[in-house]
């Protein structure tokens, strides 16, 4: 199987809702990300996948110059009625499964020698404690995950210019993403699409 019907049998056997190649200079870098990391978040200076850490992977980016970036994302509904519990209890299953659908692309992509970015949705969760926390050093620096809003892009309005209209601060809806960054023009077509978000009308 080519590298293209794998990443297509990849997406209709995952939970993914939208995959779609766009060129890399459409991603939306914002500055302001890290700034709402630092004053919004309190995995700031807690991870090492995180600001300011992960700004280290943003020049490693930049220096790279990659041509491509694929979009991935999920999109799920709330109830009309949920407690707080049980929409944080889905929040925190959603940024687990979509870590674990950004692991399964980038072992797809590095058994076929692509060079090659993943960036996910949420800090890592690899660990239960980040060891940066206990200044050691990062335990699993061949898994761990960085998330694209901390190397400052701008998910909102990087998946909504892509075609799938990405709510955030979702109000009705959980939305999760991911990007594989690469070079491979073969893969540059790629447009998938299960549903439409489910962003409030």
């Amino acid at each position: 199987m080519n590298p293209y019907d794998q990443i297509e049998s990849f997406f209709n056997s995952s939970p993914l809702d939208f995959m779609r190649v766009i060129p890399f200079k459409d991603i939306i870098f914002d500055e302001r990300c890290q700034y709402l990391c630092k004053f919004g978040c309190k995995n700031y200076e807690r991870k090492y996948c995180c600001p300011p850490d992960s700004l280290k992977l943003l020049d490693k980016i930049k220096q790279k110059n990659y041509n491509w970036a694929l979009l991935a994302a999920t999109t799920t509904l709330l109830p009309e009625k949920i407690s707080v519990f049980k929409k944080r209890f889905l929040n925190r299953s959603k940024e687990l499964e979509i870590q674990k659908i950004s692991t399964g692309l980038h072992i797809l992509f590095a058994q076929n020698q692509y060079d090659h970015i993943i960036l996910s949705g949420g800090a890592c969760k690899k660990c239960k404690i980040c060891s940066k926390i206990e200044n050691q050093k990062c335990k699993k620096p061949t898994l761990k995950l960085t998330s694209m809003e901390a190397v400052g892009i701008d998910c909102q309005r990087t998946l909504s210019s892509a075609g799938f209209d990405f709510e955030m601060p979702a109000r009705n809806s959980i939305n999760r993403c991911t990007t594989v960054l690469f070079d491979i023009d073969d893969l540059s077509s790629i447009n998938l699409r299960k549903k439409n978000s489910n962003q409030s009308k």
